[in-house]
């Protein structure tokens, strides 16, 4: 899924295993950035930026790798 980062989320109790983490709350949208579905929370990024999500298999099956310049 492709997604337009709309803002950032916020969790006021501290989660030891979270600190430091960055949320942002995205909607699922096209290639242009326009919205078509409801807003989620994801993992961090800017906002305006559009990111892929991987959902379900695909997921859990994703490899990690540090951002590149």
């Amino acid at each position: 899924m492709i997604a337009k980062v709309i803002g950032c989320a916020i969790s006021t109790p501290e989660v030891p295993g979270l600190h430091g983490s960055n949320y942002v709350l995205v909607y699922d949208s096209d290639v242009k950035g326009q919205p078509l579905g409801e807003p989620v929370v994801s993992g961090g990024s800017r906002a305006g930026e559009l990111m892929l999500i991987a959902t379900g298999t695909a997921a859990r099956a994703a490899e990690v790798r540090p951002p590149t310049t």
